[in-house]
């Protein structure tokens, strides 16, 4: 039975609706369905309904008229995460009564100064947050720290396992990833910059990504500078 054991690496947190959750990473119920559709597209050559037709003539299809192909996937993070705090306005998180020591004794979590995102196009916890005079102590009867939601990130990325009855299908999975996740985030705000991987190996062979095109998409080359990109795509949609 074909088989595809693909490594991701993880650039930006994923705003997950689960992330205190042990092994929370991405998940395969938002994961395949985007795949499934990319897939039709790319074997329709654009035109998905073309795709599915062919799909549906070599028995790729779960059901006719879906776009679910005959593959099961299984997603798991390789190492313990690390959480991060996105906020839309500029946060002071350390100092007196600070939102640091606040968080970690309300919600149990520890973030370093360099997991704070922001400003961000997260807006979520905006609420959650409250400040005496101009954002400098924190308000602890005004905020709700214990219903904050965090972004998650795993230092060596995630694994996923392909296996299906199909060859043909097998290599036309292997064929798309590349592009697929260069192109698809995931999770909440995913259309904002959070959720981004890139496949790093495909059944222990090495991908070689362009570091040009992946700076131009979406790269930090370390946790310091990845707050700039946030920061401008905040910018831009405050604009808009």
């Amino acid at each position: 039975m074909p088989k595809l054991t693909v490594y991701l690496k993880q650039h930006t947190p994923i705003l997950h609706f689960q992330a205190d959750q042990k092994g929370a990473t991405l998940r395969a119920t938002e994961v395949k369905p985007k795949l499934d559709r990319f897939l039709l597209r790319k074997l329709g050559e654009g035109d998905m309904e073309k795709g599915r037709e062919i799909a549906k003539e070599k028995g790729w299809l779960v059901k006719p008229k879906e776009n679910a192909l005959r593959y099961k996937l299984c997603i798991k993070a390789l190492e313990e995460k690390e959480y991060y705090l996105a906020h839309p306005i500029k946060i002071k998180y350390e100092g007196k009564n600070s939102l640091k020591e606040n968080i970690r004794k309300e919600s149990k979590i520890d973030i370093s100064t360099h997991n704070v995102i922001s400003p961000s196009p997260f807006f979520a916890n905006a609420d959650k947050i409250k400040f005496v005079a101009k954002g400098t102590i924190l308000d602890n009867k005004r905020s709700k720290l214990k219903d904050l939601i965090f972004g998650i990130k795993t230092g060596k990325g995630a694994t996923l396992s392909f296996l299906t009855f199909y060859e043909e299908l097998n290599d036309h999975i292997k064929s798309a990833l590349q592009t697929f996740f260069l192109t698809t985030n995931f999770g909440t705000r995913q259309n904002k910059g959070f959720g981004s991987f890139t496949v790093e190996k495909i059944n222990g062979e090495t991908i070689n990504n362009e570091e040009k095109l992946l700076q131009k998409l979406f790269y930090a080359r370390s946790k310091e500078e990845q707050n700039a990109p946030f920061e401008f795509i905040q910018e831009e949609y405050q604009l808009l």
